[in-house]
């Protein structure tokens, strides 16, 4: 990890420590956990059509993204679908 990248994750680790509150108010804090971590595509559908509803999916796709988090469904993608996006953002920070 280079300078710049482990200083960001610093910051980051900084403020997921100071502003968890956006988790409270996740609809998926509501919802029965395997529909989150199933590796089915049936439930991945049901669980982005509830992700798309929801007030803080923007913060959770953020902190999946940036933690990273490898697994369930997180800020309406999956694993696959966010590691995607990780080299998508690596790609255009190059």
């Amino acid at each position: 990890m280079d300078t710049r990248a482990a200083a960001r994750r610093e910051v980051f680790e900084v403020e997921l420590l100071l502003d968890q509150d956006w988790r409270s108010q996740a609809i998926c804090a509501k919802t029965d956990p395997d529909l989150w971590f199933s590796p089915g595509a049936v439930e991945h559908r049901q669980a982005k059509r509830i992700c798309r509803e929801c007030p803080v999916r923007s913060q959770c796709l953020s902190y999946a993204i940036e933690a990273p988090v490898d697994h369930g469904v997180w800020g309406g993608l999956t694993e696959r679908e966010r590691r995607h996006q990780r080299r998508l953002n690596r790609q255009v920070a190059s």
